[in-house]
């Protein structure tokens, strides 16, 4: 049965700009989305690095992306005719999917299941790459999980760190406006996120948070919930995407206040 978000206080964590899908679904079905980003994403300073990738990105076979920033900021250095027919593409997500197709890359391949990089790997695209030469794209101090089993199976593997996360900066203001009152529930979309909220939120908030429902985008995720001691309900979205996000939410009962 699809529940009502009606004046429901839903808190959103999503990097700037990201969130605007978000924000303008939830206000639709009058929820009040509030804004509390808790990255922010900057270009990496590995500048030799994505030189080198640019001059060579034609020797490489695969080249996977891991998520939609590594995607935008990738393509800050590469050409995208460098890659149309010569290698081939693997994302982690849909929204990397849908990036790329804006740099006119339509035949990517996604995860089978889960949209993250232990789903990548059970693609058809990275079963047989034994001899293969492989790039990730990635932000700086990544996951080494899809590189180092490729390399297990046989690969040959670089990344290219083309963006780095950052805590962000809040005003005192807009801090307030959020966290008046608490919300009726958490959406956060990444682990990292996750501990930058607890290094963002004064401590009374931060307990008040680990009271109330969180919805998140993957089983992984659910292990940085426990550790930070949250104990009320976990969502786990059934896809990353939007929609995803938006149709768990639909499909939550709230409990009574």
């Amino acid at each position: 049965m699809v529940q009502s978000l009606k004046g429901k206080r839903i808190l959103i964590t999503r990097p700037g700009h990201q969130a605007d899908v978000l924000v303008d679904k939830l206000n639709s079905l009058d929820a009040e989305a509030l804004r509390f980003p808790t990255i922010e994403i900057k270009t990496s300073s590995h500048c030799q690095q994505q030189l080198d990738i640019k001059h060579s990105i034609v020797n490489y076979d695969i080249a996977l992306f891991v998520s939609r920033n590594a995607v935008e900021h990738a393509f800050k250095i590469l050409d995208v005719s460098d890659l149309i027919g010569r290698v081939k593409i693997g994302v982690v997500g849909k929204g990397s999917l849908d990036c790329l197709a804006q740099y006119g890359i339509q035949n990517a391949e996604l995860p089978n299941k889960t949209y993250d990089s232990e789903g990548l790997l059970t693609s058809e695209l990275l079963q047989q790459v034994d001899g293969k030469k492989i790039i990730i794209f990635r932000g700086q101090e990544g996951r080494n999980l899809l590189g180092d089993t490729l390399q297990e199976r046989g690969a040959t593997v670089d990344y290219c760190e083309v963006y780095r996360r950052c805590i962000p900066q809040i005003k005192e203001a807009d801090y307030n406006k959020v966290f008046h009152k608490p919300p009726h529930l958490a959406i956060f979309t990444s682990s990292e996120g996750l501990l930058h909220a607890y290094k963002m939120l004064s401590a009374e908030d931060g307990e008040k948070l680990l009271d109330i429902p969180w919805l998140l985008i993957s089983e992984r995720m659910k292990k940085t919930a426990y550790t930070l001691g949250h104990n009320s309900d976990i969502i786990i979205a059934q896809q990353a995407s939007d929609d995803g996000i938006v149709s768990s939410l639909t499909n939550y009962t709230f409990n009574s206040e």
